[in-house]
């Protein structure tokens, strides 16, 4: 399989992701012979299941996979694989910047995670792919316990290890020059209050002010990053008069990804571009 550098640069939206090296040791200190393993990449959305749109599960589970590699100090995977397409619009950036790159890392030959034990685990939020090229390094593994998602029949090694896995993912050049210029806002513990009363319903799902109810609008979830893309994408409108909102400082977070609007546009007015 290719390096990761030697990956092709075809224009597209979607994400290369790579594994590169494994450093594993116990935590005991034993050293083992015979020291096999391999590797699962998931991507997972905002309800921590896989995202098969994005990526491969299911049928297409072993282009998931790496090979079983054998030793525990510089083991080179030489993983890369091209995500599935990545629409190029504010609902596709913004489920892309909400997904979660996990790795399960298996040890034993049979490449099949119902037989070989899960000894670690490695999670990276692909939000910060909105600043930067490209996220790399040798990321730290964690115990089995510390895993946000694990196949059905899946069983782990009572032997705890410790190490890194060097990674990288990299969105392709069209999906870089879709994000280029675009802007990503957090709103935490987000609630909206004053709301008008043509906009409240009643336990019957009617205007509890006797008029009309405008369409539901999408809320986005604790933990969510909304796109809107770059200067090439729809951009966001500001209502003229919106309600009172406010921001908490819990743990969640809604995001808002959106394009630098002209100079001269008030920040309370639509932006159209």
């Amino acid at each position: 399989m290719a390096e990761p550098s030697d990956i092709s640069s075809e224009d597209g939206g979607y994400l290369r992701i790579a594994l590169n090296t494994l450093e594993v040791h116990r935590e005991d200190g034993t050293v083992e012979d015979d020291f096999k393993t391999w590797a699962e990449c998931v991507l997972l959305g905002l309800d921590e299941l896989p995202d098969g749109t994005l990526w491969y599960a299911g049928s297409d589970v072993n282009l998931a996979r790496t090979s079983v590699t054998n030793g525990n100090e510089g083991v080179a995977y030489n993983y890369a694989r091209k995500s599935k397409s990545v629409v190029l619009t504010e609902e596709g950036v913004t489920s892309l910047l909400n997904t979660r790159l996990v790795v399960l890392v298996f040890k034993g030959g049979a490449r099949d995670s119902g037989v070989d034990p899960l000894i670690a685990t490695m999670s990276i939020p692909l939000s910060a792919l909105h600043d930067t090229d490209r996220l790399k390094g040798a990321f730290p593994l964690l115990p089995p316990s510390a895993a946000l998602y694990a196949p059905l029949g899946i069983h782990t090694s009572s032997v705890a290890y410790t190490g890194t896995l060097s990674c990288e993912v990299r969105p392709s050049a069209q999906l870089e020059r879709y994000m280029l210029g675009g802007r990503v806002l957090t709103l935490e513990n987000l609630r909206v209050s004053n709301l008008p009363s043509q906009w409240i319903l009643d336990e019957h799902g009617k205007c509890a002010a006797g008029e009309y109810a405008p369409a539901k609008a999408a809320t986005p979830p604790t933990g969510a990053t909304a796109a809107s893309g770059s200067s090439k994408g729809a951009a966001a409108a500001a209502a003229h008069h919106p309600p009172t909102s406010s921001a908490g400082s819990s743990k969640g977070a809604a995001g808002v990804h959106v394009p630098a609007p002209p100079p001269s546009l008030s920040p309370l007015q639509p932006y159209r571009p």
